[in-house]
């Protein structure tokens, strides 16, 4: 999912639904963000994660092969492409408990 389709779908649960908790993480680490929506849908209290980092380019370890040495790594990230993903979780017996989401490819008849 993109950004343009994730607004999209930010925009469409706010007009439609009741909101309940909505918040953006700054997560420096991994050089990206984390945008939650939590509102009450047809399956009930319902989260939707949507977290864009920066793309990995590469990984280099730091390491030697003495006893009790460290081991340290580095990632190369992107300046300009990034990755995204969307997860959606359920709010059952107390507790947010994540939904599988299968994704069917799309045949043509």
């Amino acid at each position: 999912m993109n950004i343009d389709k994730w607004k999209d779908v930010k925009a469409n649960i706010v007009s439609n639904f009741e909101v309940i908790n909505q918040y953006e993480e700054s997560d420096e680490d991994s050089h990206g963000i984390k945008e939650t929506i939590e509102f009450n849908g047809p399956l009930g209290k319902t989260r939707l994660v949507f977290s864009s980092r920066d793309m990995i380019l590469d990984k280099h370890t730091n390491y030697s092969n003495r006893i009790g040495s460290g081991v340290s790594v580095e990632y190369k990230y992107s300046d300009t492409e990034k990755t995204n993903s969307l997860k959606a979780f359920k709010f059952v017996d107390g507790d947010w408990e994540e939904v599988e989401m299968q994704f069917q490819p799309f045949t043509q008849y």
